[in-house]
């Protein structure tokens, strides 16, 4: 009969999945706001490209754990992303640098007006 049976079960559950993660993004989107908060990822390898693909949150880490997180305690969660929370941060702070450094080049590169008062001839 159709519809029955593990095959039509399996077909099923992937085809909810993008659904299911739609309302993730929605609930998370609801906490994080504008996008302003990095997001990182954690999750098994096959749903992080799905989540991606149908996120409207605009500000997901580009690097990701991989693996089944179901079970490991918070501590635990955060001493595996700490490495990529470092780089992530490290590159940001580098960016930040590299754009005062070229703004402050930018102002100090324009005509100074003088401060001290303009006499007139007699």
């Amino acid at each position: 009969m159709p519809g029955t049976g593990s095959n039509y079960r399996s077909t099923n559950e992937k085809d909810n999945i993008p659904i299911y993660l739609k309302e993730v993004d929605k609930t998370l989107k609801s906490v994080l706001g504008n996008g302003n908060i990095p997001l990182f990822l954690a999750g098994v390898e096959y749903l992080l490209p799905i989540y991606r693909n149908v996120s409207a949150y605009k500000n997901i880490a580009g690097r990701s754990l991989t693996g089944n997180y179901d079970r490991v305690d918070d501590h635990t969660l955060y001493q595996h992303l700490l490495p990529i929370l470092e780089t992530y941060f490290d590159k940001q702070q580098q960016e930040t640098m590299a754009n005062l450094i070229d703004h402050t080049s930018r102002v100090n590169s324009f005509p100074r007006k003088s401060s001290a008062p303009h006499s007139k001839a007699a």
